[in-house]
């Protein structure tokens, strides 16, 4: 049987030892990667909602200042598209309007034709790929057809 010296055994728990070490600075750089995706996925989350929310209220900063003109001019127009734009910090909004055509609106007064259009919104953030378009159809009721 041969007998081991403590010299060589204290040269294996060395060893031993550092693969540990080794071990767990990899799993830390692991977990640190991993937490930097995580970090992005967020970013990418709140931008997303923000682009969102800046395409909805392009859509109602058009609809709460537009009058019967834009619409009369959206129906009569070749073009009907109708741009709004505004800028502001890092975000960027625009909305624009196009006609689809006459509908009968049901229960309104006999003569009323509501003409169909639809919004578009689209909200981006400067410097990033983020963006949001938004669609809403509309009815606008003209009394005695237009």
């Amino acid at each position: 049987m041969k007998s081991f010296s403590i010299q060589k055994q204290q040269g294996i728990a060395l060893i031993a030892s550092l693969l540990m070490l080794l071990v767990m600075t990899l799993i830390g750089l692991t977990a640190l990667e991993r937490t930097t995706i995580e970090e992005k996925m967020a970013a990418n989350s709140q931008q997303k909602a923000i682009t969102f929310q800046a395409a909805e209220t392009a859509i109602q900063q058009f609809i709460s200042t537009s009058s019967d003109a834009v619409y009369t001019n959206s129906i009569n127009s070749v073009d009907t598209t109708i741009a709004y734009h505004q800028e502001g910090d890092a975000v960027s909004r625009s909305a624009s309007l196009e006609y689809l055509g006459e509908t009968i609106v049901l229960g309104n007064s006999i003569g009323d034709l509501g003409y169909e259009f639809e919004l578009t919104g689209v909200g981006s953030i400067g410097g990033t790929a983020a963006s949001s378009t938004n669609v809403q159809g509309m009815v606008y009721i003209m009394p005695g057809g237009g």
